[in-house]
């Protein structure tokens, strides 16, 4: 009896102690809610500006691209420099003779590849071989001979464009030097003579990678002839390989020469490269070589 007052005593305080902490709780979340509500709104808020952060970077970021863009597609791309020079310079080589080049020319009124004026200079210089039989004392005897060669030349011309050819006319002076050691009797090119020079050369495209190239020049010192002829295809970007053929006449001398050639171009000029046989002197099936390098500027 006594154990069962005690038991429901208990249960009665323990209901009274949980409803009094409920009502507290409730009179406290009635009276106070801005103060038990301030760290999820401060949070909020907090998450709120991280957003609006992230937003408005991303706003500012897509802006400035858009900006970016803009002015990208409203500027226009930047022009090729306009290009008044071209210089060369190169050798040639056969078993009797080495042949070394250089000249320069110049466009004064507009771009070196637009049609237009050009005034041209040039310099080679070179030694060469050849063997004969003359009669000295009296008697046959067989001799070797050693000359040296030396020209100047200078100018005045035009390039003409019609479609894909291109055409340079010159006329101007040369002034060629010839010694020869022993002194040659026979031998009619010695000695230095100036006179008029007459020079053609053209260019064709043909298609998006073939090339034919011809050229001829005539001087009235010693009467000299030269020409040539090349054709390519452009095999990779930077490489083209093709045939190439000439002819040199003086006085007395009559030179051919065929061969292959091959171009290399980059943005540090063109390099020329052409090897093969050539009827030189006493040698009429005597190997060449050639090198070139070209740069406009």
């Amino acid at each position: 009896m006594l154990l069962g007052v005690r038991l429901r005593s208990v249960r009665v305080r323990r209901g009274l102690w949980v409803g009094a902490a409920r009502v507290l709780i409730c009179v406290v979340c009635i009276a106070e809610p801005a103060r038990l509500s301030q760290p999820l709104a401060i949070a909020r808020a907090a998450a709120s500006e991280v957003r609006g952060a992230h937003e408005d970077q991303a706003a500012k970021a897509t802006g400035r691209a858009r900006a970016e863009n803009a002015r990208a597609e409203k500027t226009p791309p930047e022009p090729r420099r306009v290009q008044h020079f071209e210089r060369w310079s190169g050798t040639r080589a056969t078993p009797d003779s080495l042949y070394g080049f250089a000249g320069l020319a110049i466009a004064p009124f507009g771009d070196i590849v637009a049609p237009g004026w050009r005034l041209r200079a040039g310099y080679g210089r070179g030694l060469y071989r050849y063997s004969g039989t003359r009669r000295l004392s009296g008697r046959d005897q067989d001799l070797l001979f050693v000359g040296e060669v030396s020209a100047y030349e200078a100018l005045l011309g035009y390039q003409f464009r019609y479609r894909e050819l291109t055409a340079k006319a010159f006329a101007g002076i040369e002034s060629v030097r010839h010694r020869v050691a022993p002194e040659d009797p026979e031998n009619a090119v010695q000695g230095t003579e100036t006179g008029i020079k007459l020079a053609l050369e053209l260019w064709q495209n043909l298609g998006r990678r073939g090339w034919g190239a011809g050229h001829a020049a005539f001087s009235s010192a010693f009467n000299t002839f030269q020409g040539g002829l090349k054709a390519g295809y452009r095999l990779w970007e930077r490489v083209a390989l093709g045939l190439e053929s000439g002819l040199y006449a003086q006085d007395e001398t009559t030179i051919g020469h065929i061969g292959v050639v091959i171009r290399y171009q980059s943005s540090l000029g063109d390099i020329w490269f052409s090897g093969g046989l050539s009827g030189d002197y006493d040698r009429p099936d005597a190997p060449y070589a050639s090198l070139t390098y070209a740069k406009r500027f």
